[in-house]
């Protein structure tokens, strides 16, 4: 369960912090009866909640530790894919790159975003490198798993 801090209860009823409006939203969403899935639930799927909770854990505004843990391993994994393209392709990752991105944070969002990657490599690119790289970042989600 998620709760808000001294500071996030400031926040959503004095305005003093400057929260954009989907961290406000999740904020407002919080409280010590809210469970992670219920806050998942009333989102769309084209937006996911998960990087506003962390970073709203790591700004002080809600404590959940078990949540903390989870998203900041998931975040890492994401960005050490990133990374992964990144030293496969020195220059033009960027739409590759944003994909992986835009994910979700689960392994099986995750492999398909890395799909959907080295797809694009392999069409624009190179088939060998798309190859290279797939096997890697996929290696790379199983051992995270």
């Amino acid at each position: 369960m998620l709760k808000r801090t001294e500071k996030g209860e400031d926040a959503i009823h004095n305005r003093v912090y400057d929260l954009s409006q989907e961290k406000r939203w999740v904020l407002i969403l919080v409280d010590s009866k809210t469970y992670v899935s219920d806050i998942f639930n009333k989102c769309s799927d084209q937006w996911s909640p998960i990087k506003d909770l962390l970073e709203l854990e790591q700004d002080g505004f809600i404590v959940n530790s078990m949540v903390s843990e989870a998203i900041s391993s998931s975040l890492l994994l994401q960005q050490k894919l990133v990374a992964e393209v990144k030293k496969f392709i020195p220059e033009n990752y960027e739409k590759a790159v944003n994909k992986i991105h835009n994910s979700q944070l689960d392994s099986a969002s995750l492999k398909k975003a890395v799909n959907s990657s080295c797809m694009y490599i392999n069409l624009t690119i190179s088939q060998d490198i798309a190859k290279q790289l797939k096997s890697r970042l996929t290696q790379l989600i199983d051992m995270n798993s």
